[in-house]
């Protein structure tokens, strides 16, 4: 019986709804535009940097910044972020790490994102059920520029996409 009352009330309001429409303009339908699903994919391999730690540990994970060619890794043996050079793909040359112990002592990083030239570190503290941090830095020339402090354990950055927000699973 709820279920005919409820149909019965979303087509009320459905109707109701088409009665707002003060002009006489019909109301235009947006058609779905639905992209196939490709069959195949292929992938052609670039080159690779070789951080010399195979076996022990690995980059865990990549954000790029397209205004500088740069590459940011999560280097989880170091507890860092490796910054590579792709100005020439082929041939990535580390230039530097991202470190935020200065920003947070006997710090990791645990996840990197990028927006527009700005590069985020999720920072876990020592211990780890302590508050971390969210890092700012400038993709171009490696400067600090703010921090946030967050939850425990930050991880999984990601930028809203106007770029204004960090969302971070803690």
């Amino acid at each position: 019986m709820k279920t005919k009352i409820s149909a019965l009330m979303l087509a009320l309001l459905s109707v109701g709804m088409v009665g707002c429409n003060d002009n006489n303009d019909p109301i235009p339908v947006k058609e779905e535009v639905v992209e196939a699903t490709p069959t195949t994919i292929s992938l052609e391999r670039l080159g690779e940097y070789d951080a010399q730690i195979f076996g022990a540990s690995a980059a865990e994970i990549p954000a790029y910044d397209a205004e500088s060619k740069r590459l940011f890794v999560v280097n989880a043996k170091n507890g860092v972020v490796d910054v590579l050079d792709l100005s020439n793909p082929s041939a990535p040359v580390k230039l530097n790490s991202l470190d935020a112990k200065t920003h947070l002592a006997n710090s990791e990083v645990n996840s990197v994102a990028v927006h527009q030239g700005i590069v985020a570190l999720a920072v876990q503290a020592t211990p780890k059920t302590d508050k971390g941090i969210v890092a700012f830095f400038k993709a171009k020339d490696l400067s600090f520029i703010s921090k946030v402090e967050v939850g425990a354990l930050p991880d999984m950055l990601t930028f809203t996409p106007d770029g204004k927000k960090v969302l971070v699973a803690n």
